[in-house]
């Protein structure tokens, strides 16, 4: 399935998943509703009791309880908070509490509403004369162990009018040390718990709902981010189920190892899909590197503390778990408001969302360390903004697929307009192209016929272009010169100051040259090394003589500048003129100007010498030529 299917079946698979949820919603209502009901009903009831609590760290070699009855008062110390809230401690600590005689005999409920706690020995004595019980209790225990049914650890007691209730526990934990004891008559305990399943129902139907809604459109859209999401609302209703205890009550009642270790890994879990939602959320185009990296650092490590989490203590992973979400909720944080000035809208919605559970975290983290007073809201917290921010999340999503797919359709008949016009001008554009193909072939064979360093006409352009002068000259009966230019002692210019000092007055001669033309078919060309050949079509034997001594002047007045040194030259130039009658005799014309440059050299440098083709044989030229060149002219 690609990433945007057939439009007809994405809708009617949209449709089905929103009348699901439309389902799902409707049921949610009617928990609210039954709820609020609840609420209003156990407003009727008398609230729980809450006594004072004092504690004391049991010593090494421990304490029984009769022990700890007859220590003097000056030893308890008074906890400010009715939680009991010490935060992570590893001690074992004995807590007291006292509660008011009550005014009706009944059935009551004494409930810690902290499922976290790993031993408990709850002594309980109902007036001043009464008979003392223990209940031994833990999530280290098998559920069915409990002597009440109940996700937190509940006693039932009968107690009678005008007796009071009190109570020493001993607990021992790896998690949060805190003891929120309520004693709750029968039936407003039955209804608090059923008004907080309530209260679960209607956050896991939100769950519910919003996993098949997101694993709907992915199955619609193929978008890979509504999968992530689907994971990472699988992994926190899970933590939640587990933070209020209902896991160890129906998922793994008999198994209190795993309930003891599933915390950490549930919440590692937790962060690793929520982090990796977040970075195909923000980041699906790429970009923010560094950002990026960190937070998929933070992905691998909470994956690995999944593992580690049954491996080590409790309270040691919980620690580490607390780091790993400080440094991913931070940049995270930054990162979406890197987008948001990006002026990616969906990361506004997000970052709320993402605000709204960390600020819910925040709240529970400072009850377990007892910097906050237990509540219902407190307590509840993270299901709450869980909640929020897994709605808002889902909207912001659905908000960036919709905006990807209005830009999508958006490209596509971009693409169909600019190929419209395509078609329209393909015509004129393959002319076009063929044109621009053409002159840039021009400019190859042009650039393949002029010498790399002068830039003047090489020797294979000039031989090719000396035939042709060659054929219009004895077609025409016109006259025809070719004058060498030798630069005079070049070697001592390359050895004295260097090639790049050679290059430079061999670029000047080149410039020279060419601004000395008559006509627009005379051709200048580098023949070789420091040697230079002008072809002049139609000029006879006193043109070319005043062409030839004009160059000759220029030369020796010339200056060239290389590294602020000044280096002055002089040429030599051989010349020859001739109505050619055939190819052999263009031959010796070009033997008669090279053997007129070497006369040249002979004779003292710095002249022009020509030399009549008429007056030596061909073969003779050619023989003197290669006689010359071998000698010590240079």
């Amino acid at each position: 399935m690609g990433p945007f299917p057939h439009p007809a079946r994405a809708r009617w698979r949209s449709d089905r998943g929103a009348r699901l949820l439309a389902q799902l919603l409707r049921a949610w209502l009617i928990w609210c509703l039954a709820s609020a009901a609840m609420a209003a009903s156990a407003d009727e009831l008398p609230a729980p009791a809450r006594p004072q609590l004092a504690h004391i760290t049991e010593s090494a070699g421990g304490l029984t309880l009769e022990q700890v009855r007859q220590l003097p008062e000056d030893h308890w110390l008074p906890l400010p908070s009715p939680d009991g809230a010490l935060g992570f401690v590893r001690q074992t600590h004995w807590f007291r509490a006292d509660f008011e005689p009550v005014n009706t005999a009944g059935d009551f409920r004494l409930e810690i509403g902290y499922p976290f706690l790993d031993h408990v020995e709850l002594s309980v004595r109902l007036g001043d004369d009464g008979a003392w019980k223990t209940f031994r209790m833990g999530d280290q225990l098998p559920f069915r162990a409990r002597p009440y049914q109940h996700q937190h650890f509940v006693v039932p007691l009968r107690i009678e009018a005008g007796q009071s209730v009190r109570v020493f526990a001993r607990v021992s934990t790896s998690s949060s040390m805190q003891l929120p004891l309520r004693l709750w008559q029968a039936d407003a305990q039955r209804l608090a718990n059923l008004e907080e399943m309530l209260f679960q129902g209607a956050y896991f139907g939100i769950v519910l709902g919003l996993l098949v809604y997101n694993l709907m459109l992915f199955f619609a859209t193929g978008e890979k981010s509504f999968l992530a999401y689907v994971a990472w609302v699988a992994s926190i209703s899970l933590t939640m189920l587990t933070l209020k205890g209902l896991s160890f009550q129906y998922l793994w009642p008999d198994f209190p190892a795993l309930n003891d270790r599933s915390l950490s890994a549930l919440v590692g879990l937790s962060l690793a899909s929520a982090l990796d939602f977040h970075l195909r959320f923000l980041l699906a185009g790429g970009g923010h590197r560094r950002l990026a990296t960190i937070l998929r650092l933070v992905v691998l490590a909470s994956l690995a503390m999944v593992v580690i989490g049954f491996l080590i203590p409790y309270f040691i992973a919980i620690q580490i778990l607390l780091a790993l979400i400080g440094v991913g909720a931070t940049t995270a944080l930054v990162l979406t408001g890197l987008r948001i000035r990006e002026g990616f809208r969906p990361a506004i919605i997000l970052g709320i969302a993402w605000m709204a559970l960390h600020a819910s975290a925040l709240a529970l983290i400072l009850q377990r360390y007892g910097v906050m007073a237990q509540s219902f809201w407190i307590v509840n917290a993270p299901q709450v903004g869980s909640a929020i921010e897994m709605i808002l999340a889902s909207v912001a999503l659905g908000i960036r697929v919709r905006d990807e797919r209005r830009m999508r359709v958006r490209a596509q008949a971009h693409a169909l307009e600019v190929q419209a016009r395509a078609r329209e001008q393909l015509e004129q554009q393959v002319q076009e192209r063929t044109r621009d193909l053409a002159e840039s072939n021009q400019r190859l064979a042009t650039l393949s016929e002029r010498d790399w360093l002068t830039g003047s006409y090489n020797r294979r352009y000039f031989d090719a272009a000396f035939s042709r002068a060659v054929e219009t000259a004895r077609e025409k009966g016109e006259w025809l010169s070719v004058a060498f230019i030798d630069a005079d002692h070049f070697k001592r210019i390359n050895d004295t100051l260097g090639h790049a000092a050679g290059d430079a007055c061999l670029k000047s001669l080149a410039r020279l040259l060419e601004s000395h033309l008559l006509h627009s078919d005379d051709i200048a060309a580098r023949f070789g090394g420091e040697e230079f050949c002008v072809l002049l079509p139609g000029a006879s034997k006193d043109e070319a003589l005043q062409f030839a001594e004009r160059i000759r002047l220029a030369a020796e007045s010339m200056r060239v500048a290389v590294d602020g040194r000044s280096i002055s030259m002089t040429v030599s130039i051989g010349l020859s003129s001739r109505r050619p009658r055939d190819q052999e005799c263009a031959r010796a014309m070009l033997a008669a100007a090279d053997s007129a440059v070497y006369d040249a050299k002979a004779n003292g440098r710095n002249q022009v010498v020509w030399q009549d083709v008429a007056a030596r044989s061909t073969d003779q030229l050619l023989a003197d030529t290669a006689v010359t060149r071998s000698g010590a002219f240079s």
